[in-house]
């Protein structure tokens, strides 16, 4: 009998991409990248891709088991670009 498995263990589960830069032309998409980003990942094993809450449990065919050092290596990673995009953010509306 299959059980569910959490799509945020998986090796097809991707990050959102961050914007690099913050100006006038993309503040309120960063603003919603920000958001999206915390709180969901997407499938990439999916066409068309889907996103899901980071929470997300499914039964899954295609579930492949991400090494645990690797997943909070990527977790790190894409923890510090949200970091650094919301002082962006906060820089540019500072001024």
């Amino acid at each position: 009998m299959s059980k569910k498995v959490k799509c945020c263990k998986c090796k097809n589960s991707m990050h959102w991409a961050i914007p690099v830069r913050v100006g006038e032309k993309n503040i309120e998409y960063a603003k919603y990248v920000l958001e999206l980003a915390r709180k969901s990942i997407v499938c990439g094993d999916m066409i068309p891709s889907r996103s899901r809450n980071i929470d997300h449990e499914q039964y899954c065919k295609k579930f492949k088991k991400m090494d645990d050092s690797l997943r909070e290596n990527v977790e790190k990673c894409f923890e510090n670009e949200l970091l650094e995009l919301e002082e962006k953010i906060r820089e540019y509306e500072a001024n």
